[in-house]
């Protein structure tokens, strides 16, 4: 049986680390293609942002639509606006709340910790140094996010949908919206009168990627902590940072890791 694998991004800038593999792991069978890692946007905060509430950061905003194509509209907008991931779990349909509070729980513990070390080696070894740990405060980008802010690059431009580029196939409650020029598509699903994400064979999915999702976030707790370990104990210098670092995130990151 054919193994995949499937990505996750972590919204770091691993550049000083060469070759560290981040984000991709081996899965069992594989429902489809895994979803392609793109350049991952810049965090966009509050002010700029106004969905995103930081003092309650489970509250995620239904962005259920009347139609198929307005849902594909309201992507393309968040798309252009480089909306957070919070925003992006508004598309998700209601039976789904449940596992999108668990992904922003997650992102909501890594980033606290990634915070409380980044500060730590500031202080203890430099800047530069903390900037290396602190790149990793967005948390994991799942690949359902990741596969559909590919595919929505593929048809939008300035938060407008070229229809020239995407086609509807609607029947019933559910809809498939295939993109002319990959053959892609993306899954619609009508709940309660709205539309919204919706699941199938063959695509990444929010239910599909939270164990992946918690799985790296797990390992990259784990790589916070012996860093943050490390340092206090004098172990992690200002001479040897990179080396010891490289080999944490090569250890708890990569293909091999425990």
């Amino acid at each position: 049986m054919m193994t995949h694998i499937r990505c996750t991004s972590v919204k770091v800038s691993w550049g000083l680390l060469a070759g560290v593999l981040l984000g991709c792991w081996l899965i069992g069978p594989a429902t489809g293609a895994a979803g392609v890692p793109v350049p991952t946007r810049a965090d966009t905060s509050a002010a700029t942002y106004p969905d995103q509430k930081p003092n309650d950061v489970l509250e995620i905003v239904d962005r259920g639509t009347a139609t198929p194509a307005a849902l594909l509209e309201s992507m393309a907008m968040l798309l252009d606006q480089k909306a957070p991931t919070q925003a992006w779990l508004g598309l998700q349909p209601p039976a789904m709340l449940p596992l999108a509070r668990m992904q922003l729980e997650l992102a909501s513990q890594l980033g606290a910790k990634t915070k409380s070390v980044a500060e730590l080696v500031q202080a203890k070894i430099g800047r530069m140094e903390a900037g290396m740990v602190s790149s990793g405060q967005g948390g994991v980008q799942a690949g359902w996010e990741l596969e559909l802010h590919q595919q929505m690059a593929q048809i939008a431009r300035n938060g407008k949908v070229d229809w020239a580029k995407v086609k509807i196939t609607e029947k019933g409650d559910k809809a498939e919206a295939a993109i002319v020029s990959s053959g892609s598509s993306i899954l619609l699903a009508k709940v309660g009168g709205k539309w919204y994400l919706g699941e199938g064979e063959g695509h990444d999915t929010l239910s599909k990627d939270i164990n992946g999702n918690k799985e790296m976030t797990s390992a990259l707790l784990k790589l916070l902590e012996q860093v943050e370990q490390k340092v206090k104990s004098g172990q992690m210098t200002k001479a040897n940072f990179i080396q010891e670092y490289t080999k944490l995130v090569n250890q708890n990151m990569g293909l091999g890791r425990k």
